[in-house]
């Protein structure tokens, strides 16, 4: 097979490609639209906030004691 070839393939393979993610981000954007209101009653319903009405994270989340995105954010800062 030439390089004219294989890169014909390749570019139809990345078209293929490209139209099922279409589809994917098509289906998703419909879901979200037919269960907004759903979506949004869950979210709230699992959202803290505090008396001024802010969303705040309580002292015992689990997800306080996660240090990824602290290890992340220096390795972004140290690269800039």
């Amino acid at each position: 097979m030439s390089k004219e070839e294989k890169d014909g393939k390749k570019q139809e393979e990345e078209g293929k490609e490209m139209v099922v993610a279409k589809k994917r981000i098509k289906t998703f954007s419909d879901f979200l639209h037919k269960n907004q209101s759903k979506i949004q009653r869950t979210a709230e319903a699992n959202t803290t906030r505090n008396k001024d009405g802010d969303v705040v994270i309580t002292k015992d989340d689990p997800s306080r004691d996660e240090h990824e995105w602290t290890e992340i954010c220096k390795e972004v800062d140290d690269d800039s």
